[in-house]
């Protein structure tokens, strides 16, 4: 027994506790006998309870009935053992006398005691010295075992953050690391016995299901990174390995449990609010070898964000690439919108990984998308991205039979390198992350290279330690030629230097210096100054190198880490940007995205466009004495072909006269109107737009003028004077005289031969044309140099079906504008994604050949088409059922009343006057409403649902005469019977928040509905 316990570290530290003080005094002498330290002997419980919170203490005994222990339940020992178990995995032998109740005994079994030891009187009898040297015999096995496991759980520790013991047999938590209380923010509460579940409360039913099925399996397996919920409430993103393992003589489980979110994805998820969409996209199949290693993904990865910065909107975030990930937050965007972007932005990128050397040129670049507001917050949503994005990686639609290759390896050894994703473990640090976010905030600042090169000198010297930043590039004949140098000045400012007062061992290396000697970084060393030579590599050759200079005998750690391989890629691709330094490439800079055609500039006037015909019938016509019709819809170009016909007569060129007959209100005003046209109509081209919306007298009475050549009501009759007369229809006469109110009169005067404008979706060889003039219009309007349309954006153009042709264009092409500060438009701002194909080269639409149009077969069927208040009736219904089913709120009222005065506005040119007349409200109204109308123009162009109603609005303000109703109204009336049927489900307050009101005055409009 002596030799058991010769050394004291071998016995440890006790707390001896008992209300006899003969007996306390005993066990002590007992106690120090046998090479323990007595760290306290009390009686009391209040006094036990302060040497326990102040001292260590490795083994308690104590009787369970104490002094001053009367407001303890179940007695003061068991109090002062789970105190103990609390802070410290300290043993307890009980003292008892036999007295103590069955509670009192339960409890006290559930603190695991090494021994109970019998007490018969104030005094240590003989047997119970016996039981105590046998139970301190058994306590000191015990401690032994603890020392193994205390180092196993060490080596634990170095591999992970935190371990949870799980009982398999129960599903209860044993024991757990010290760090666990840290990780989870458990600190002071009581987690043994709890089921693991309770302690460790994963977010999501899907992963919550996942880490079940782990646990009831029983095996060795990693853990999917999951969310889990601190004592806070706050979100913490965890992974790890679950482990079987025999443990304190148990079957158990043991979680080793690591966090995910480093400084990357923590600055990422602080941009995301609860309306946006996470993408991620990643990288998979790299084939990394000796040529195309570890280092060239950096490289490659820092090229696909700058070609995601080519085409993401303005208002989304880019994150720094993290493994072979990139995290995208698409801010205020609903899936499908956000999958459209997805595939835009992988078609923008399907030819990067050919440019980038065969260890990339088979990669495969997949998105995974999560909506924010479909989690419980920001790290659920990048865990649920994340998760998608792996999912996309491991669906591979290849052949399920695989022969054996020299690749496997390879793409084995990238699986295990990014097999996270977005949340592999990157081992980057705030100092490091912070320092790439400063230098990718100077890409594209600085026209002039001297300016970057100063600006990054002086992030660079903003490292401790760092004196001096040189830049060298590579020149003929393998030589390096001097570009800058800077130094810290002594008051901490940056100074410019000469090459010359460099260090003289440094000038003497680098007169010495060959291209080969820079395959990597090379260290230069004299006295206490260390020369870093860092290689800066474009395009597989060096370019040149920066040389960094530290006072003290090593760089500082964190330095080191800066000048990685993103961090010179991100440099050096900034330095291409500059001619002193692109002439130093060799061969062709690589491009981030397929060659875009720059937009034309040399198109006078409209665009050259035959119109199937149409232009040569109108030259053909332009010679015959007969009135002449030119249907088609509204923007096809109708007025263009009235000005061809007007060309080819021998009027002067501002002899054209239109009339716009949507304008004209009454009968007498019509008649007054057009009969004074036709009077001084001499030598003239009178165009009438859109006749059949006059009166049905004032068409009869036109008809009668024009078919007999003489003016009404004049007496003696009296000719008409020689002139041109067109007429505009924006549909076929037949469909216009039976569902238009055209008097057959009037249609059989226009209906010799009349032309026909196709659509410009059926002129597919214009459309580009078009979009070339408008882009190259409206930006010159805006003051702005645009270069043209990237190549998914042209495929997006040819195969939008363009209802509302031209003038939807010109509205498409002016948002797009003013969505985005760069030269190019692509198929994001365009809010276009029809014909964006990822896989493809390009998407595209053969031109239809001359004619192709006379060839086709007519369609079958009726030929009735819905009015546009009828298309604007059905698309406010389908916008309200689709904001219904997918339990969103959006002000469709308010938009409606936008839109109503946007169109007006633009019908009239900006007359605030006029407009306030066609919608029969006060002019001073529409100068009161337009600050909030254009604040709210940001959410209806974000919402998908709104799109179609929005253009059909314009469109029918343009193309109706004043209505006798107001359009207000009208459009009102339309909604609020929608809301009513298809959003009945929803509360009173939920649709009158959906009218753009308050409820009781949508109460009140219902009501109006209702009783109308």
């Amino acid at each position: 027994m002596q030799a058991l316990y010769s050394a004291k570290q071998k016995a440890g530290r006790a707390l001896v506790v008992d209300c006899s003080e003969e007996f306390r005094r005993a066990l002590g002498f007992l106690l120090r006998k046998l090479g323990f330290e007595v760290v306290g002997e009390t009686g009391h419980y209040q006094n036990a309870r302060d040497i326990l919170q102040t001292r260590h203490c490795d083994l308690l005994i104590t009787s369970l009935e104490l002094y001053g222990d009367e407001a303890v339940e179940l007695g003061g020992g068991v109090s002062l053992a789970y105190l103990m178990h609390s802070r410290i995995r300290g043993q307890v032998i009980f003292l008892s006398r036999g007295t103590e109740t069955p509670d009192e005994l339960e409890a006290a079994a559930a603190c695991q005691p090494v021994a109970w030891i019998a007490r018969t009187g104030t005094d240590m009898e003989p047997a119970e010295r016996l039981a105590l040297k046998s139970a301190l015999t058994q306590y000191a096995h015990l401690r032994e075992h603890q020392r193994a496991l205390d180092a196993q759980q060490h080596l634990l520790d170095e591999l992970c953050s935190a371990v949870l013991y799980i009982d398999t047999a129960t599903g209860a938590v044993f024991d757990y690391s010290e760090s666990l209380l840290t990780l989870l923010g458990l600190s002071g509460r009581r987690i043994l016995d709890r089921q693991w579940w309770e302690v460790l409360p994963v977010t999501g039913e899907s992963r919550d299901n996942n880490l079940a099925y782990l646990v009831a399996a029983g095996v060795s397996a990693p853990l999917p990174p999951m969310t889990v919920l601190d004592a806070n409430g706050d979100e913490i993103l965890l992974g790890g390995f679950i482990v079987p393992t025999g443990y304190r003589d148990r079957k158990a489980l043991a979680l080793m449990l690591q966090p995910l979110a480093g400084s990357e994805q923590s600055d990422f998820v602080s941009h995301v609010a609860s309306d946006d969409v996470i993408a991620i996209l990643g990288v998979s199949r790299l084939h990394l070898d000796a040529q195309w290693g570890v280092q060239d993904v950096p490289r490659f990865m820092m090229d696909l964000r700058a070609g995601l910065l080519e085409i993401v909107r303005q208002q989304d975030h880019v994150a720094l690439p993290g493994a072979a990930t990139i995290c995208i937050c698409l801010r205020d965007i609903d899936l499908d919108s956000a999958s459209d972007i997805a595939n835009a932005l992988l078609s923008h990128l399907r030819d990067a990984p050919e440019r980038h050397g065969m260890g990339a040129s088979n990669a495969a670049i997949t998105i995974g998308l999560a909506a924010a507001k479909n989690y419980s917050g920001a790290l659920s949503c990048l865990c649920a991205a994340n998760d998608a994005l792996l999912s996309a990686q491991a669906d591979d639609s290849q052949s399920p039979v695989h022969v054996a290759s020299e690749s496997d390896q390879a793409l084995l050894l990238q699986s295990l390198l990014f097999a996270r994703g977005a949340l592999s473990a990157s081992g980057s640090t705030g100092p490091y992350h912070q320092f790439l976010e400063n230098l990718s905030a100077l890409s594209g600042q600085y026209e002039k290279a001297a300016d970057y090169e100063r600006a990054l000198s002086d992030l660079l010297l903003s490292q401790q330690g760092l004196s001096t930043v040189a830049l060298y590039r590579r020149r003929f004949r393998d030589k390096f030629e001097f570009v800058s140098a800077y130094g810290a000045g002594t008051n901490g400012e940056t100074v410019s230097l000469l090459e010359t007062e460099l260090s003289e061992m440094f000038q003497m290396e680098r007169k010495k210096l060959k291209p080969a000697m820079l395959d990597h970084a090379r260290v230069l060393r004299e006295q206490e100054v260390q020369t870093t030579l860092y290689p800066l590599e474009f395009s597989e050759s060096l370019v040149g190198f920066i040389a960094l200079s530290a006072r003290s005998a090593t760089l500082p750690r964190h330095l080191q880490a800066t000048l990685d391989h993103s961090a010179l890629h991100q440099v050096v691709r900034q330095l291409a940007h500059y001619p002193q330094w692109r002439d130093t490439i060799e061969g062709e800079k690589p491009q981030t995205s397929p060659v875009a055609r720059p937009v034309e500039t040399n198109i006078d006037g409209y665009v050259g466009d035959n119109m199937e015909g149409a232009v040569d019938q109108a030259i053909f016509l332009a010679r015959l004495d007969m009135p002449i019709a030119i249907v088609g819809a509204r923007g096809t170009g109708k007025m263009y072909v009235a000005r061809i016909i007007h060309g080819e007569t021998s009027f002067a060129p501002d002899n054209l006269v239109s009339l716009d007959c949507r304008e004209l209100r009454g009968r007498d005003q019509a008649n007054t109107r057009i009969g004074r046209i036709l009077e001084q109509g001499e030598n003239k081209t009178i165009v009438f737009k859109s006749p059949h919306l006059l009166n049905s007298e004032v068409q009869q009475r036109l008809a009668k003028q024009l078919s007999t050549r003489t003016l009404a009501d004049t007496r003696p009759r009296r000719y008409l004077p020689r002139a041109k007369y067109i007429a505009l229809f924006p549909e076929p006469l037949d469909v216009l005289q039976r569902h238009r109110g055209l008097h057959p009169r009037l249609a059989s005067v226009f209906a010799g031969y009349p032309i026909t404008v196709p659509p410009i979706k059926d002129r597919k060889q214009a459309v580009l044309r078009w979009a070339h003039k408008i882009l190259g219009q409206e930006g010159e309007r805006a003051g702005r140099t645009m270069k043209g349309f990237t190549p998914d954006a042209e495929a997006a153009l040819l195969q939008h079906d363009w209802p509302g042709n031209i003038s939807e264009m010109r509205q498409c092409i002016i948002k797009a504008l003013g969505s985005t500060e760069k030269e190019w438009i692509t198929p994001v701002d365009l809010g276009l994604f029809k014909g964006i194909d990822p896989q493809s080269r390009g998407a595209g639409t053969d031109p239809l050949p001359f004619l192709a149009g006379f060839e086709a077969s007519p369609e079958e069927g009726e030929d009735y088409q819905p009015t546009l208040l009828e298309s604007l009736d059905l698309a406010l219904g389908t916008a309200v059922t689709e904001l219904a089913e997918a339990d969103t709120v959006r002000p469709l009222g308010s938009w409606l009343d936008d839109e109503l005065v946007l169109a007006a506005c633009e019908r009239y040119g900006g007359d605030s006057r006029r407009a306030a007349e066609f919608l029969q409200i006060a002019s001073r109204n529409i100068g009161r409403w337009m600050p909030k109308i254009n604040a709210r123009q940001a959410e209806r162009d974000r919402c998908p649902q709104w799109r179609e109603s929005s253009r059909i609005i314009h469109e029918w303000v343009r193309s109706v005469p004043p209505p006798d109703e107001s359009p207000i109204e009208q459009c009102r009336e339309l909604l609020i019977s929608h809301v009513a049927s298809y959003a009945g489900d929803l509360s009173a307050s939920t649709r009158a928040r959906i009218m753009g009101v308050s409820t009781p005055t949508y109460q009140k409009r219902l009501q109006e509905l209702l009783e109308g």
